[in-house]
């Protein structure tokens, strides 16, 4: 960071890839973007007009959306070819809450796009929202205790969306929520501590679509867990929990074990990005096992990881 061409934090909050090749980087402080200026050498422009930069998501038109802190988002056309926001490459959307604006939220950090085309984005602290990208039209859901069927947390800390077109909210606390879009109904997964077939906590990290149908892998604030469901209706779940470091998660005063990301690469290895580092999970689908390496101790905080068109990946750490 003391380098006017190089990232611009050691706090690394997110990671994409556009459909050129570029890599961009939001840090604590602003938006950057990797360019190469040799075969193994590169450095970064900083875009400083997105400054405290949460999320980066990249949707199926190539546009690449910047969450920012507060309410803010922005979607940027052709990001390849961005330089300065004007009218034919950049929009800002702002998502009211009911809250008074001088209420600080954890900030935009979850985002992806539903076979619509639309939005679904969750802000920390004020629930998930559907946004129509074009009208700029929005719906907010958030938990109401009156209704068992509403959201279970409004801190949401990761979305997906899978190729059954049902929606997958993983919260702080809350736990898991899965709701088929078709259908509207939300389901909720926590842990139980009365039973070992259920999640080894209630705070969702990352979601990540397993190997086979109907299989998710989540990264919890307590290990990694695998939820195979049995038959196409997403009934009858069973769970299954994975510890990087057995060690730390056999230990007598029972440590937690956070699983910040979980990367899934194009020769179905995982990587996960832990408290202590990167760990590379081999896992055996036929028996179940999963073994761990820690590939890299040198890094902390692992929150961000991608794979990008040349079988790179990258790592970005919050400490």
């Amino acid at each position: 960071p003391e380098q006017a061409n190089s990232l611009d934090s050691n706090r690394v909050h997110s990671i994409v890839q556009d459909s050129k090749g570029n890599i961009w980087v939001a840090t604590a402080k602003n938006l950057n973007k990797a360019y190469r200026t040799g075969t193994n050498s590169i450095a970064f422009a900083h875009f400083k007009k997105f400054e405290k930069p949460k999320l980066l998501f990249l949707d199926k038109d190539d546009n690449m959306w910047v969450g920012l802190s507060g309410r803010r988002l922005v979607r940027m056309k052709e990001p390849e070819k961005f330089r300065e926001p004007n009218k034919d490459n950049f929009r800002e959307y702002t998502l009211k809450t009911e809250a008074p604006d001088g209420l600080d939220f954890g900030g935009i950090i979850a985002i992806n796009q539903g076979k619509d085309g639309n939005m679904w984005v969750g802000i920390h602290g004020n629930g998930l929202y559907w946004l129509n990208q074009e009208t700029g039209f929005y719906k907010r859901y958030a938990p109401d205790p009156y209704k068992p069927g509403s959201l279970s947390s409004g801190n949401i800390e990761t979305i997906l969306i899978d190729n059954t077109n049902v929606l997958w909210v993983g919260t702080e606390v809350g736990g898991l929520n899965k709701s088929d879009l078709s259908k509207k109904d939300i389901i909720h997964y926590r842990k139980d501590i009365l039973s070992n077939n259920s999640l080894s906590n209630s705070s969702i990290n990352a979601i990540v679509k397993g190997e086979a149908d109907h299989t998710f892998w989540i990264g919890t604030q307590n290990g990694l867990n695998k939820i195979n469901f049995i038959g196409n209706d997403y009934k009858n779940p069973e769970f299954k929990h994975y510890y990087p470091n057995k060690k730390l998660a056999n230990s007598e005063i029972h440590l937690e074990h956070p699983v910040r990301s979980v990367l899934n690469d194009k020769d179905n290895d995982y990587w996960l990005g832990t408290t202590e580092g990167i760990f590379h999970m081999s896992y055996n689908p036929n028996t179940e096992q999963a073994f761990f390496n820690l590939f890299n101790n040198e890094m902390f905080e692992v929150f961000s990881s991608l794979e990008d068109n040349n079988g790179n990946l990258w790592f970005g750490s919050f400490v």
